[in-house]
């Protein structure tokens, strides 16, 4: 994206800024991943849940910067409205499927095994 859509003229700044940002929070997001103390509180986590996040806001940050007026001239690219659609079918065609996934394997009834250990004692 610093390629094609940053041009340091006017209020294009503001691609910049978005661009880095996402940068700097996806990174943030992957060192927390894999923090000790984070694996020891919820063992599940790990670096594929910052990988779809990471994978996510950029899509979002993509698809802002793709979609700004072209009369500010900011994009090198002509258009990216069919490829930016087709991108974003797959990827909410790809979150869903995995969090139907998730939830399918994941354990429900948490609860409720608190409830009758607490009945046994």
């Amino acid at each position: 994206m610093y390629v094609f859509y940053p041009n340091g003229k006017g209020d294009c700044w503001v691609n910049t800024m978005f661009i880095t940002l996402n940068i700097i929070f996806c990174i943030a997001i992957s060192l927390f991943s894999i923090n000790p103390e984070l694996q020891k509180k919820n063992p599940r986590s790990g670096l594929f849940q910052s990988a779809v996040v990471t994978f996510y806001c950029t899509y979002q940050v993509f698809s802002a910067i793709s979609s700004e007026p072209k009369d500010l001239k900011c994009s090198t690219l002509e258009s990216a409205g069919g490829a930016s659609l087709f991108i974003g079918v797959c990827i909410t065609f790809v979150s869903v499927v995995y969090s139907a996934l998730r939830v399918s394997s994941s354990d429900l009834s948490g609860e409720k095994r608190a409830i009758e250990k607490k009945k046994e004692r």
